[in-house]
Order: C-alpha cells, then structure tokens, then sequence
C-alpha cells in the first residue's frame, strides 16, 4: 500500500494578513475625510479672521513705490508712478489690497464701491489707493472694467514686496492711514457695511485717530485675550483666501507675529502642515 504523503505537512501555516490589510486600506479614506471634515468644521467656529494682530498699528505706513497700473501707450507723458509720498501730509487715506483672482475681492467690490462713493462725499480729497497683488495687469484692468474702478491710484505689486511689508497675509486687506501717515485700522478679509459705517468713515472724520474703532496702537481689535503686539511684521501666515508666506525683514517673529501665526495654524492646522 503506498502511503501518500502531504508536501505541506509539518509547514507551519503562513500567518493570514491580506485580509486586514485589506480592510485597513479600505477605511483609510473614510478615516482622512472625517478628519479633515473636523478639521475645517474647527476653523468654522474658530471666531472672525479679521481679528489677527497687526504690528503697525499706530506705525508710520511702510514707503512703496509702485508702477501704475494702465495699458502701456494709452497716455502721450509717461504715468507717474504709486507712492507713499503724499501720505502724513495731513489727509488721512485708504489702502486697499486686491487682485483678479481673488473671489473675496469680487463678492466684497459693491463695497468697495460704495466706500468710494462716501469718500467723495464726505471728503473728495482722501485717496483711496488700490494695489494689484500678484496679478496679470490685463485681468486687473478687466476686472476693474466689468466691476467698477473705485481708486483714487492703482500701484502695481507684482512682486508681493508691498504686500510684505504691510504684514498683508492675503487679499483682500485694506488699511486706514492718518493724516499723520501711521496705520490706524487693518481690515483683513473682505469689506462688510458695517465695517465701512462703524469703523472706518469714523476714522476719517476723526482724521484717523484709532480710538474711535477699538484698534490700539500696536494691536489689532481690542478684544479679550488679544496679545499686545510688537514691532515686527508676521512671518510665515497662510490664510483660507490665498495661501501667501510672508518673510520679516530681520527674520525673528515677535510676540504679536507669533500670536498671529499661531492662530491661523490652529484653525487651520492639516492645510498649513501640509504647504509648510
């Protein structure tokens, strides 16, 4: 009788993971989209962006010098370009950073306009510079043809450098300058009605002065738990309307820029890990 024998007897039996490997790569992308779900919903209820330290806040607006923004040829004398030149000589001004490209600029323009039409009425002198971030010249001067040129001046920021230098971490911001030429307002983010009523027709009547909207000199909007802010532009910000990284002169964060930069990361937490 012959005995058949087993090739496998005596093998010990390989161990069984296919199957749960399986099961772990199937979850996986359920497990990704219900973290970052959180995520987001976090930064939902994180409270009003618009509320981030600003360092210059009662400072001397930072110089620019900026090439305008017109079609080439259009004009017989070559154009002059942007400056802070006219700034501290006793008007206060405003200055707004947008681009083509942003989609909060479009959704805020009607205020934007309607911004420039209370300053013509309230005083036609105060300048109200527009800056073109990082933006094709022709798309600005579309965009500004299809929605309404609300600007005294329009520089050109091809660069960002101007945008740096205001401690801008994305479009669109606008600042309230006074007649003494220090930065007496930041809005970051979008222009809202009750910003424009409230806050800054008020500045300009009061010829600039910070104390009529809350903001303090060194600070952003005075509320609870803000930190004071120091001499240093922030560093390393990206918001949810362009992620956009911002380099300090001496390369040091101060304590409002640190401040700043913490709550955008803690609002945004696996985005930011991930462009950093």
């Amino acid at each position: 009788m012959i005995e058949h024998t087993d090739p496998n007897r005596g093998k010990e039996a390989a161990p069984k993971t296919e199957a749960p490997k399986r099961r772990f790569g199937v979850l996986l992308p359920f497990v990704i989209f219900a973290a970052v779900a959180g995520l987001f919903f976090l930064a939902l209820k994180a409270g009003d962006p618009s509320n981030l330290p600003s360092a210059l806040i009662g400072k001397p607006a930072p110089p620019f010098d900026l090439p305008p923004l017109m079609e080439a040829g259009t004009a017989t004398v070559a154009p002059r370009n942007v400056t802070s030149a006219s700034l501290g000589n006793g008007t206060p001004a405003i200055i707004h950073f947008f681009a083509s490209w942003c989609g909060p600029c479009r959704e805020e323009h009607p205020n934007v306009m309607a911004l420039a039409e209370k300053l013509r009425a309230q005083d036609p002198a105060i300048p109200f510079y527009g800056i073109n971030y990082k933006d094709d010249a022709s798309a600005a001067r579309r965009f500004l043809g299809g929605y309404g040129d609300p600007y005294t001046h329009i520089g050109v920021d091809r660069s960002g450098r101007t945008a740096i230098d205001f401690g801008v971490y994305g479009v669109p911001e606008t600042y309230v300058i006074s007649g003494d030429g220090t930065v007496a307002f930041r809005q970051a983010g979008p222009l809202t009605q009750d910003v424009i009523e409230e806050k800054i027709l008020p500045l300009l009547q009061n010829k600039g002065g910070p104390a009529a909207t809350g903001q303090k000199p060194g600070g952003d909007e005075a509320s609870p738990g803000s930190s004071p802010a120091a001499t240093i532009r922030p560093s390393v910000c990206k918001n949810s309307f362009r992620l956009v990284a911002l380099s300090p002169a001496n390369s040091r964060e101060s304590a409002a820029d640190a401040a700043g930069c913490a709550l955008l990361r803690a609002r945004m937490p696996l985005a930011l890990s991930l462009m950093a």
